[in-house]
């Protein structure tokens, strides 16, 4: 994972991000958010490319986080979740 470009990202993807490790389910996570199920996926995209890192991977059960993705479990999301 890639943190060089950590103080350009948009804010507010963060917020999206915890949504999506919390439900694992876009389209979950968008109507919790008041957010279309496109725009979620969109925000995804602009996750994984900030972080340089595809974060979860769809799998028939939801979205899984994959390994890298862990690491942020800790600490970092408590102020989101």
């Amino acid at each position: 994972m890639n943190f060089a470009h950590i103080k350009s990202i948009d804010l507010n993807l963060l917020v999206i991000a915890a949504a999506l490790f919390t439900h694992k389910n876009v389209s979950k996570a968008a109507r919790e958010l008041g957010m279309t199920q496109s725009a979620v996926s969109h925000a995804l995209a602009r996750l994984r490319l900030s972080f340089e890192d595809p974060l979860f991977v769809r799998t028939s059960k939801g979205l899984l986080q994959l390994s890298s993705l862990k690491i942020w479990k800790g600490n970092f999301w408590r102020g989101f979740i």
